[in-house]
């Protein structure tokens, strides 16, 4: 440019689908220059700002580990935030000291969510209190007809809601169900059916 001297910015380096990460040098400044592009539909703001500490947090790791000639696999790059985070709170491995059943965890489901959307087939829909409500009507059948816990209640159903329904009540009634398939042979289902003698 005639001795002209010019700045250059670098505006994109083009489409972005996920996030893409530019370093390069200006001429005229002894500085390094790093520019962020994201596609806005997968980070927004406060995430991309989290992945700039990241990157500028294993800089300086880095650069303060260059003279101890560490191998860069041995360098923690996590913040000090999601150290906590990663170790202590999402690796917590103590467990509940009661078990929840089946039966409870979807009465709770049940309460949480009574209108949404449970179950679906053949074009019959039913929301979790509706499938509840089935369950219960039959599991209370099943008592009064002599279902007692730890029996085993075999179901004969194609896949259907029935199905559904029959095997939340016989939990609800405290058994175990032994599903069977109706298109299996006569033969399989009389040894399924004498092995686990329901």
């Amino acid at each position: 440019f005639a001795g002209n001297r010019g700045i250059t910015h670098n505006l994109s380096a083009g489409p972005v689908d996920d996030l893409s990460i530019n370093v390069y040098k200006r001429f005229d400044q002894n500085e390094l220059m790093i520019h962020f592009d994201a596609n806005p539909e997968v980070y927004n703001g406060a995430e991309l700002a989290l992945h700039k500490e990241r990157f500028m947090n294993l800089f300086e790791l880095v650069i303060n580990n260059y003279e101890k000639n560490e191998p860069i696999g041995k360098i923690n790059i996590t913040l000090p935030e999601e150290n906590h985070k990663v170790l202590l709170e999402w690796n917590e491995t103590k467990e509940d000291d009661e078990l929840i059943s089946l039966p409870i965890s979807f009465e709770k489901q049940v309460q949480k969510n009574p209108n949404k959307l449970a179950i679906t087939c053949d074009g019959v829909i039913l929301t979790y209190k509706e499938l509840n409500e089935r369950a219960n009507e039959l599991a209370h059948y099943l008592v009064e007809e002599g279902i007692r816990p730890n029996q085993f209640v075999a179901l004969v159903f194609p896949r259907s809601i029935e199905m559904v329904v029959s095997m939340l009540a016989v939990l609800k009634a405290g058994a175990a169900y032994l599903p069977i398939d109706p298109e299996y042979p006569a033969e399989r289902v009389n040894y399924i059916v004498n092995d686990a003698k329901p």
